[in-house]
């Protein structure tokens, strides 16, 4: 039996995007969730202090309760599974086997069935000390290096952003990179001019990077399209 090293064989990494359609569904959710939390007083006090692991944890919570009483139109059961929290998964090469993106969405219908393909999200304190060379070095390069979403051609960037910097990503994230393009010493720059959709009410910006990693057919992966939801942790 011979396989053509530069085509994945049937069923094995990369899998398909999804649509736009069931990207946005899981967007809203979570825009939908933070309000939700957002809109408790005790919340908004906690969370200006809360680490980056316990906010995620609450807004897990929040949105297993939406998937439940779907409450989100496309968000149900009957289409997804209960997202999870630092689900484990291999990186690309399978050399590290307990890598731990912060919130994974499992699409019920998606084919091939396998843990890694999903939407993945890297989740960020943005503020109160935390940088954009945090969120570029040990959210964005997961992605771009492939300790995360390997297998797939799209992923998720969540900022939890207390001022400052400014609230809005796509101002923030244009202005990051372009100094950092300028000095030529950043990896994992973004390959297009940034993108916002507006299309849920809550801004998603969208870059795009390259990947350079070995896929396990021994092909390269393609670039791979982040979109980033920053939520206001500020009252």
């Amino acid at each position: 039996m011979s396989f053509n090293l530069g085509t994945p064989p049937v069923g094995q990494p990369p899998y398909s995007s999804w649509t736009t359609k069931h990207l946005r569904i899981v967007e809203r959710a979570i825009a939908f969730a933070w309000a939700r939390l957002m809109s408790q007083p005790a919340f908004v006090a906690w969370a200006e202090t809360a680490i980056e692991r316990d906010i995620t944890a609450e807004l897990q919570r929040q949105l297993v309760k939406l998937l439940n009483t779907g409450e989100v139109r496309g968000f149900s059961t009957a289409m997804f599974a209960p997202p999870v929290r630092g689900q484990e998964v291999e990186n690309h090469s399978g050399s590290e086997k307990e890598k731990r993106p912060d919130l994974t969405f499992h699409r019920l219908a998606a084919r091939p069935v396998d843990t890694q393909n999903a939407q993945f999200y890297e989740c960020k304190i943005v503020g109160r000390g935390r940088t954009l060379n945090d969120y570029h070095d040990n959210g964005v390069m997961r992605f771009v290096d492939g300790r995360y979403a390997w297998a797939m051609p799209h992923a998720g960037m969540i900022a939890y952003v207390s001022p400052p910097p400014p609230a809005a990503a796509i101002a923030a994230l244009d202005g990051y990179w372009t100094a950092a393009r300028s000095s030529a010493q950043m990896e994992g720059l973004p390959t297009n001019q940034l993108e916002v959709d507006m299309s849920i009410g809550q801004a998603v910006a969208i870059s795009v990077h390259q990947r350079t990693f070995m896929l396990p057919g021994q092909s390269l992966p393609a670039e791979i399209v982040l979109r980033h939801m920053w939520l206001s942790a500020a009252a």
